[in-house]
């Protein structure tokens, strides 16, 4: 193929550059999620890599044409800049209205006033410029997402070839059964996460030592894990006989949290002073709750 640019003039670059942008926004390869479906075919792998390929080679095609064409122009405004530099300078050493100014400044300003053409052209240079660089960055930008399709597909062909080894070998393979609406995978792996809402008070279930409880860091955090497992339950604590909501131990004696403080516990069987609690309507009875069991240390790091 040859240069797509030969023999343009300036103003057809610009339209032959967009051309080529909306020619490889629609290279795009679509992938399978099972390449093993029997509507699908043995030659569908090489049929999309192959696509993948020739896209890639075109899109490089393009990618090299425009660099050339990048570089060519980057030459060109180079040889400008030098030459305007030289005329600015002629200017400046004999040209005797640019030596009737006062300061320096005002004089290479009268300068690249006499070289207004010059500059127009620079200008105009560098404004092409970025176009070629604006081009040659979404063409990069689609010649990898093409490399990673075509990395793609090479990797679903070598599990698909892998699944059929398998297969021959006797084993199940990869085909497994879909998973249930509560993800979980009949004679697989679990649910990563349960379906069912969870209580916190399950989790922070004071007594009771967690199976996959991890090990204490050091003796500090150690401690911590003791008191928090050794701490009492809201069940196993004193009630109020005011109110019948559980006491707290604070410096100045045993109180609830609606404030009732210096008053004795609920004692088994008795009925609060208020009585529109409901759920307090029978006090529990603490001795028949479950023992909390003592934690120790050597249980932790076993």
């Amino acid at each position: 193929m040859s240069d797509p640019f030969t023999g343009l003039p300036n103003e057809e670059i610009a339209r032959k550059l967009d051309l080529i942008l909306e020619e490889v926004s629609a290279y795009s390869v679509d992938i399978a999620e099972d390449p093993t479906l029997p509507e699908l075919g043995t030659k569908y792998l090489q049929r999309v890599l192959s696509q993948c390929r020739n896209y890639t080679n075109r899109v490089t095609f393009y990618l090299q044409a425009v660099m050339r064409l990048d570089k060519a122009l980057k030459s060109e405004i180079r040889l400008t800049e030098l030459d305007l530099e030289f005329k600015v300078r002629a200017k400046l050493a004999d040209d005797p209205v640019v030596r009737q100014q006062s300061s320096i400044e005002d004089r290479k300003a009268v300068a690249f006033g006499m070289l207004r053409a010059e500059s127009e052209c620079l200008d105009g240079l560098r404004v092409r410029l970025v176009d070629i660089e604006e081009t040659v960055k979404i063409l990069k930008m689609k010649h990898g997402e093409l490399l990673r399709t075509s990395t793609d597909i090479k990797l679903q062909r070598s599990i698909v070839k892998d699944d059929k080894d398998s297969q021959l070998r006797g084993d199940e393979g990869y085909s497994k059964p879909q998973a249930a609406q509560d993800r979980s995978v009949p004679e697989g792996m679990p649910a990563a996460v349960s379906s069912d809402p969870m209580n916190p008070v399950d989790i922070l279930d004071h007594g009771v030592k967690a199976e996959d409880l991890p090990a204490p860091v050091d003796s500090v955090h150690a401690r911590q894990i003791l008191e928090f497992l050794n701490s009492p339950s809201e069940k196993s604590k004193a009630l109020c006989s005011v109110c019948g909501e559980p006491q707290l131990t604070t410096p100045g004696g045993a109180v609830c949290k609606n404030g009732h403080g210096g008053v004795d516990p609920l004692e088994p069987g008795q009925v609060p002073l208020e009585g529109s609690v409901d759920r307090t309507a029978t006090a529990p009875v603490i001795e028949d709750e479950p023992a909390i069991r003592s934690v120790s240390y050597a249980d932790l790091i076993d």
